[in-house]
């Protein structure tokens, strides 16, 4: 029956071979393992199941909990980034208020100075930047009215000569790409005819020498030997049938 490594083939033998796993043999000689001992193993390796299950719970909790707490580290980064935030926006505040309000004194002076050429900076690039946009929409506006002016006039009546001589050229195209079509069918039409006369010469010349170094000495009744010596100086099948070999 095979090997005894299966707990359903030793109930079919009361008496298992020495061959038998151990949980077979034991709890009576040579003649126990029977059906309680095979129970018991069937109980022994569902509570094995049952314990493997457990633990890949216990695994699958732990990692929901690191998973957890990496999510609970993100949302500290970011309610510590938002606090910076808010810090800088209140030392730009406090800035610009100490430069508006306390432009007396010497030093009070030097802040305002310092935050109204800040701003100056800004408008200066927010307008380079309007003006950069600007030019850039006036220039493709530009660009798309000469387009449709250079197609509006070869439409119409300026560009009629340019539009039959791209016809022409077209048609000339046309022929040509033609030509060429036609020649590449010859070269084939060609290269089929030679591969055709090679065929016949080739069936020509085995039936040459079929009947030179087969037949004719079948009739005669040669020997074999010379028939092989033969067949080998021309090195059958010879294209070369009717040389001075």
């Amino acid at each position: 029956m095979g090997t005894w490594n299966t707990p359903l083939l030793s109930l079919l033998c009361k008496d298992p071979p020495d061959c038998a796993p151990l949980w077979l043999r034991t709890s009576g000689g040579r003649g126990g393992g029977g059906r309680a001992d095979i129970i018991k193993y069937k109980v022994e390796k569902e509570k094995e199941k049952e314990k493997e299950k457990e633990k890949e719970k216990e695994e699958e909790k732990e990692k929901e909990k690191e998973k957890e707490k990496e999510k609970e580290k993100e949302k500290e980064k970011e309610k510590e980034k938002e606090k910076e935030k808010r810090r800088r926006r209140k030392r730009r505040r406090e800035g610009e208020g100490e430069g508006e309000g306390e432009g007396e004194g010497e030093g009070e002076g030097e802040g305002e100075g310092e935050g109204e050429g800040e701003r100056r900076r800004r408008r200066r690039r927010r307008r380079r930047r309007r003006r950069r946009r600007r030019r850039r929409r006036r220039r493709k506006k530009e660009k798309e009215k000469e387009r449709r002016r250079e197609g509006e006039g070869e439409g119409e009546g300026e560009g009629e000569g340019e539009g039959e001589g791209e016809g022409e050229e077209r048609r000339r195209r046309g022929e040509k790409e033609k030509e060429k079509e036609k020649e590449e069918e010859k070269e084939k039409e060609k290269e089929e005819e030679k591969e055709k006369e090679e065929k016949e010469k080739e069936k020509f010349c085995l039936f040459v020498a079929i009947f030179t170094f087969y037949l004719i000495p079948r009739v005669l009744q040669m020997p074999i030997s010379n028939i092989k010596v033969t067949l080998i100086r021309h090195r059958f099948p010879c294209r070369q049938c009717f040389c001075s070999r």
